[in-house]
């Protein structure tokens, strides 16, 4: 199978969305491909959006449904308030936090995604996912990762 590389995660979310009962997502990072499946599937979606001011424009009005929050640069999303809790949480934003995302994200729901997880530059080995299953999918590249809850 090939696929835009910006979409090589899709396969694993429709496997997830068959064993899960997704309603709430928070994604790191928005994009047409992950967005839209979630908006498509029914979710309630707060997407950040971390590195383009008219990526997120685009983004916006393409999916206006979509709880699209905008913090450029790799922390600024700290400073937003977000839910408690998600069903999901999926990590693809700013290139210099997304480790941290992850630590975040193993607080706030007990399944996490990310995506270019087979790049080393994104800092993968600073996140402490103890507690955690790990899948590492290499069937498409990039790939993509899950972690959920032990």
């Amino acid at each position: 199978m090939t696929l835009d590389p910006t979409a090589t995660h899709l396969p694993v979310f429709e496997s997830l969305f068959r064993r899960y009962p997704i309603k709430t997502v928070l994604e790191f990072g928005c994009g047409m491909f992950s967005t839209a499946m979630f908006v498509n599937a029914g979710c309630d979606v707060t997407s950040i959006e971390m590195q383009n001011k008219p990526w997120y424009d685009k983004v916006k009005a393409e999916l206006p449904t979509v709880d699209l929050r905008l913090a450029l640069g790799p922390f600024e999303w700290e400073e937003l308030v977000l839910k408690p809790r998600y069903d999901l949480i999926f990590v693809d934003g700013h290139r210099d936090s997304r480790p941290e995302c992850l630590e975040w994200a193993k607080a706030h729901t007990d399944l996490i995604v990310a995506h270019d997880t087979e790049h080393p530059y994104y800092g993968w080995d600073r996140a402490n996912m103890d507690g955690f299953r790990v899948k590492i999918h290499k069937e498409l590249s990039p790939w993509t990762t899950v972690w959920e809850i032990l």
